[in-house]
Parts: C-alpha cells; sequence; structure tokens
C-alpha cells in the first residue's frame, strides 16, 4: 500500500494506491476513524509537469530500524503541518510528492529486536564482560517499538519544477521537515546517496518497494495521517461539507416522466436521483449564491423537461439560461418552441393584461394588476385605498369597451381625458361603475378629487408606457401569445427578459404579467376534467422580481391544476418585503414540498439549518462546492431524509444535455418572432387608430387632456 501527499496546481491531496481486493477494507478503516471524510476512487493521477526538472530524495533510518524515531506522542505540533507548509511554498507550475510504501513486516524483525535487547542486559549483568554503549533509555525505546506491528516501509520525495534550482530548494526545504523526527537517544531520518536512488524516480512511478527500513505503526502515523482542522496551511483540498446518502426509498432508476435530480455519493457508492411527476406538483424551492450553480441546475431540468416532451416555461431575467436553452431543443419541438424577447423591438410580442373571457376571469385579472403595482410600488404606504378603488374602476371602465381599446396604455386615459372617460362612460353597462365615475369620482374634491389623483396614476405608468421596449408591447389589443394553448398542448414558452436591456423595473412588471397570464389559464382549466389536465412545468429564476402577495393562491391552487413551479433566487432576505413583510417567504417554506440547497452565506445557513434535522449544519451550507445541492423531497408524498446531490452538465446520461446548436437555436428565434411578433409600424398604427376611434362622440364642454405626450391621444385630429 502507498500512501501519498500530493501537491499540483496550488492543491494538497491525500492518496491511498491500494489493490482492489483491499479498497474496501480501506475506505471502512478511514471512515472509522474520520467519518465525515469522503473517498473517492480514482484513477492514476499524473504530477509530472511536461519539460520539468525533477529532484528527488530517498529517505532512511541513520540507525538500525529497531531503534525509534519521535513519534506523535513525543512532538508539540502536527508533523504533517510542517511538509503540507513546505508543499503550500511551490507556485501553480510546479508540484511535489510525498510517498510512503508499506507491507507487512512480519515478526522476525521484533524477535530480532527482542533477542537484541536480551543480549545487551546479559551482558550488562555479566561484570566479567565489556559494559555494552547503549544505555538504559535505549533500550526502553526499542522494546517499546517492539510492542507493536511492523512494516517495511519506504519513504521517497519527489520536486517538479521548470528551474533546477527551484526544484532543489524546494527540496530541501521539503526534506528540513525530517529534522522533527530525531529522538534523542534514538534514531533519526537521513538521505540516501545518489547510489542508492539512481531508480528512485522510476520507483515512484511505479510504486516499488525496496524495504528501506522497517517502522511500527505509530511511526508510521506520524509520518503520514490525514490533516485535523489544526493543520492550517494552505492549498489542502479539505472537503468543504459533509454529504449524506439518499434514503434507499428515493427513487434511482429512470422511467417515462422521471426528473433527474443529479447523482448521489457517499463512501464511494454513487447512484441517481429521481424525482416523481406526482411529487414535482408540490413544487420546488432553489436558493443558491451566484456562481453556486443554481440557474444551471433548474436551466438543466427544464432541458430535461423539453426534451421528455413535457410543457414547460422558464423566466430568466438575465437572458444567458434561455440562450443555452435553446441550443438544446431537439428539431423535433422547433414549432412548440414561444420566445418572448422585449429586446426585440423590431416585431415584439403583445401583452394585454386586460384580455378575459369570463367573469371570473375579469375579477382574477384586475385583482392580479393591482397585486403588480401593490408590488412595484407599495401602495399601501403610497397610495392607500384610495389609490386602489380609483385604480380599480379604472380598470372596469376601461374593460368595458375593448374595442375602443383597453390595455395598459389606456388607462391614464381614463383619469386624464374627460373625452375618452365620457365615450368609455357611454359604452358600460356596469351601473356600479358608472355611479363611481360620474357620482363620486368626477364631484369629488381635495384630495380624493379626480383632479388630484390623475397626475399620481400617470406617474407611475409613465415610466413603463415611455419606454421604447414595453410600450409596443403592452399597447396592442390583443396577445400574441395564448398562455392557456401553451399549457393544454404541452408547448414550450421560453421568456428572455434581460435586464440589463429593458431595465429592472420594466423586467418586473413584465415579468409579472406573464406569470399572473400563467396562473389565470391554470386556473381556467377548470373546465377540464382533473385527469386530463396536462402537466406544465415553470421555472422561475429570480422570482422575488415576479411574484406578488398572491404567492399563497399560487403554491395552494396550481398543483390542482397541474402547474408545477419551480422558484430559484440567491438568498433568502429577497423575500422579505418593505416593512419587515414576510408574507412571501412564509407562503414558501409552509407550502412547497421540495427544496434544493446550493451554497448560501451566514443568514441563509443559520435560517436553513433547521430545516435538515441536524444533518447539515451552518458550515456546511456556507461551504459547498458549485454544484452541490443539499436537498429535502418528497418521495411519493412523503417527505425524505436530507441528503446531497450533485448536478452538473455532462455528469450523466440522464441530464440530458448534448451538443450546442447555436445554428438551430437562431433558426427557433427567427420562426418565433415570425410567428408571435408584430411588425412595429403596424403597432404604432393600431394605437393611432384606436386614438381616433371616438371621433364621433361629441366632446363635453370644458374637456381637458392632462396626459401630454404619452401616446397619441387627441381625438379628432
Amino acid at each position: 500500500i502507498s500512501f501519498e501527499v500530493v501537491a499540483f496546481k496550488e492543491n494538497i491531496k491525500f492518496f491511498v494506491v491500494c489493490p482492489k481486493n483491499v479498497a474496501s477494507v480501506v475506505d471502512r478503516q478511514i471512515n472509522g476513524t474520520y467519518p465525515s471524510a469522503e473517498i473517492v476512487r480514482v484513477k492514476e493521477y499524473n504530477a509530472f509537469p511536461e519539460n520539468a526538472s525533477v529532484s528527488y530524495a530517498g529517505l532512511k533510518l541513520k540507525q538500525e530500524s529497531r531503534i525509534p524515531i519521535q513519534t506523535y506522542e513525543e512532538l508539540p505540533v502536527d508533523t504533517l503541518a510542517t511538509l503540507t507548509d513546505a508543499f503550500s511554498k511551490l507556485s501553480f507550475n510546479e508540484s511535489a510528492l510525498f510517498q510512503v510504501i508499506i507491507s507487512p513486516a512480519g515478526s522476525d524483525w521484533r524477535n530480532s529486536a527482542k533477542d537484541y535487547i536480551k543480549k545487551i542486559k546479559d551482558q550488562k549483568a555479566d561484570s566479567e564482560k565489556d559494559d555494552p554503549k547503549v544505555n538504559e533509555d535505549t533500550l526502553g525505546f526499542i522494546e517499546k517499538k517492539a510492542g507493536k506491528s511492523g512494516f517495511y516501509t519506504d519513504v521517497r520525495l519527489v520536486i517538479m519544477s521548470h528551474d533546477k534550482e527551484d526544484a532543489d530548494a524546494h527540496l530541501s526545504n521539503a526534506l528540513s521537515t525530517f529534522d522533527q523526527y530525531t529522538k534523542e537517544g534514538g534514531n533519526s531520518f537521513s538521505k540516501m546517496d545518489k547510489k542508492e536512488t539512481k531508480r528512485i524516480v522510476t520507483d515512484v512511478i511505479y510504486r516499488i518497494p525496496r524495504e528501506t527500513m522497517v517502522l511500527n505503526v505509530e511511526e508510521l502515523a506520524t509520518l503520514f495521517h490525514f490533516p485535523n482542522k489544526n493543520v492550517e496551511a494552505p492549498f489542502i483540498n479539505w472537503l468543504l461539507s459533509r454529504k449524506a446518502p439518499a434514503p434507499d426509498y428515493v427513487t434511482n432508476a429512470f422511467q417515462k416522466d422521471y426528473m433527474y435530480l443529479g447523482k448521489n455519493s457517499f463512501r464511494g457508492k454513487s447512484k441517481e436521483i429521481f424525482m416523481l411527476p406526482q411529487d414535482r406538483m408540490r413544487h420546488m424551492y432553489v436558493v443558491g449564491q451566484t456562481g453556486s450553480g443554481k440557474s444551471g441546475f433548474i436551466a438543466g431540468m427544464m432541458i430535461r423537461d423539453i426534451k421528455m416532451g413535457h410543457g414547460c416555461a422558464f423566466i430568466d431575467p438575465h437572458g444567458s439560461d434561455i440562450e443555452k436553452i435553446l441550443q438544446q431543443i431537439p428539431p423535433e419541438r422547433v414549432d412548440d418552441v414561444v420566445l418572448f424577447d422585449p429586446a426585440d423591438i423590431e416585431r415584439p410580442a403583445g401583452l394585454n393584461m386586460f384580455e378575459f373571457k369570463s367573469d371570473a376571469q375579469k375579477t382574477l385579472a384586475i385583482n392580479e394588476m393591482l397585486n403588480i403595482f401593490n408590488t412595484l410600488y407599495d401602495l399601501q404606504k403610497t397610495g392607500g385605498p384610495m389609490f386602489e378603488q380609483y385604480f380599480r374602476y379604472g380598470i372596469m371602465l376601461l374593460i368595458s369597451d375593448p374595442e375602443s381599446g383597453s390595455t395598459l396604455l389606456e388607462v391614464p386615459k381614463i383619469f386624464a381625458d374627460d373625452d375618452y372617460r365620457a365615450y368609455k362612460l357611454s359604452k358600460c353597462d356596469n351601473q356600479e361603475v358608472v355611479d363611481f365615475w360620474e357620482k363620486q369620482a368626477q364631484k369629488a374634491g381635495g384630495e380624493t378629487s379626480l383632479k388630484n389623483v390623475t397626475p399620481y396614476v400617470v406617474s407611475k405608468l409613465a415610466s413603463f408606457l415611455t419606454n421604447e421596449y414595453v410600450r409596443p408591447i403592452v399597447a396592442q389589443q390583443e396577445s400574441s401569445i395564448n398562455f392557456r394553448q401553451i399549457m393544454d398542448e404541452g408547448k414550450i414558452l421560453l421568456v428572455k427578459l434581460s435586464k440589463g436591456k429593458i431595465g429592472e423595473f420594466n423586467m418586473s412588471l413584465l415579468g409579472m404579467i406573464i406569470v399572473s397570464k400563467l396562473l389565470i389559464s391554470a386556473l381556467e382549466r377548470e373546465d377540464v376534467p382533473e385527469e386530463q389536465r396536462k402537466p406544465f412545468y415553470l421555472y422561475i429564476d429570480e422570482f422575488q422580481n415576479f411574484l406578488t402577495d398572491g404567492v399563497n393562491q399560487i403554491l395552494s391552487e396550481a398543483r390542482k391544476y397541474q402547474l408545477s413551479l419551480t422558484l430559484a433566487h440567491q438568498f433568502i432576505g429577497q423575500l422579505t418585503r418593505q416593512g419587515g413583510d414576510t408574507k412571501i417567504r412564509d407562503s414558501i417554506f409552509g407550502n412547497v414540498g421540495n427544496k434544493a440547497i446550493l451554497r448560501v452565506g451566514v443568514n441563509d445557513a443559520e435560517f436553513l439549518e433547521k430545516e435538515f434535522d441536524g444533518v447539515f449544519g451552518q458550515a456546511d451550507l456556507m461551504q459547498a462546492e458549485n454544484g452541490t445541492i443539499f436537498t429535502k423531497m418528497l418521495v411519493d408524498g412523503k417527505p425524505s431524509t436530507p441528503f446531497t446531490v450533485r448536478s452538473w452538465y455532462g455528469e450523466s446520461p440522464y441530464d440530458m444535455i448534448t451538443t450546442p446548436n447555436p445554428q438551430l437555436a437562431q433558426t427557433i428565434k427567427q420562426i418565433s418572432r415570425l410567428k408571435y411578433g408584430k411588425d412595429r409600424a403596424l403597432i404604432e398604427d393600431e394605437i393611432k387608430l384606436r386614438g381616433k376611434f371616438i371621433k364621433k362622440v361629441e366632446k363635453p364642454a370644458g374637456g381637458n387632456n392632462m396626459f401630454g405626450g404619452l401616446g397619441n391621444f387627441n381625438i379628432g385630429n
């Protein structure tokens, strides 16, 4: 067996090289002493850089093997720390190897040591013989060493550098660390001469034992052992976080519609982990810092849904993941793709929040729009009940006559344009709405007067309606995307909200409208028997930007209508609204059945630790490697014990990642924009046409237009 410490590319690793038939025994022995250690079986490594100069040394005992060196019981510091400190001084392109090869020495050396002790003691007892020059301490050392099992041992050091002088200097530094083993009255190490080490590089590579000396188990443990937390040398390949095995009842075999999550590895055993379709309907919550692998994890799930033929949607606030997903679309699903990209100003798709087919849908649309604006502006503080009342009745009046315009673009006209409002009132058959405007709003004075409320409403909408990306989208009378059809027919919706282009505020508005549209479409499926509702999977990255206070309804109701949500973001503090409102956070942790936690910060680790029943601690959650997921999931409706999963592209055939196809991605973009986008000039013409629609209505005396230049709203030009 060979024990090896390897420093390579500023990384210090520990290897045990042994025959396959004893590997399991070695595993058990290591884990028995280091229960949290991760043991990975690997192929042969190569620590020899090309064209490097090599300096090397073999070590031997200065005296006979029966005399011991100093061991850990007598040393004040961890012997490993001095060697790893020396290895830490290597540059990125230098490497080092410390090798200890052992094989059982049997009992002959122990018998020889005992015979020697007896011989010396007999000589000391015989007054006629010369007193041997061996003191009692040395005899005690020999006797103690012989009391433990011994192994034939070879100790080697190899340093590799592109500069021979540097290699020699590093070797000298490493050799100096062996001075600590010198035992007063005992043994010490010395460097072999060149004749003894002429084949040492070959011996190191092929691990050829030369049985140079005998060391007992205590000496070997001093010479080589795994580091503990007190070894502070940089570059040691520490296990950053603990791992835990997946319970046996977690699904580890692929079947149709099973979602592959990643690979669970623990103590040399690995298995694939899958989620059942029925458990996915209880939603998934994903949190992890930037760079932890969070976005890649959910994008990978989306790709697998696409390749399994599922209906799915992905809302991306950056756009980069949408590009990756587009390049993974299989040719047979090209026609299923609906790409919504607000940055395409030449052919923008249309989104009208105020479309409805029934009174129930109308109420949902109005409530969701109020939720959206409350989320964006915190209306409880800035507007209060008065704004909500005006806004609600304004929308109800707006949608009373779609032919004269019922988009977000027309909302300010309801408040600011007397002529437009009068026309809408003439078409409205909802007496409650008519009474509000004619008997309350238009007659109120003071702070609640229409004149006072109008600038407030207009200012809230101006940032959207003057934006060159948003205006042509929300100004289209008919939505070009049929969200109900997308869900029922199992299509692929990709929402590319590149906030770097369209702005964070506009990103949030469009994202919230789309999420609301999907929710309303899901609730519409009540008209279809439950067994006929096709599952639809919605992924939202940075979801805190897109969820309103209606999230509780989404999480509790959506699964009934076969809408599964995967919600991802960076840290839990994002779920607390102004004033310390934690309703969204509480809804997530109270309703979501599956949790996937990647590396998080201090505050999140403290909050999440209790979710993992003591299996993982705060340090594990804060120090996890990229792609490591701590999960607690449902298995056939029942919560599992916590375990770890690693999810990384290309690590399993079940991740379904194939060679990216950028050419097909470009084709998909063109097809989608032609099917779902509209020429910008046509949109502007339609806006103008709606502005002229009420020419034939006689303008009331004293009419005014406070709305100004937010569009073509002049009447009768």
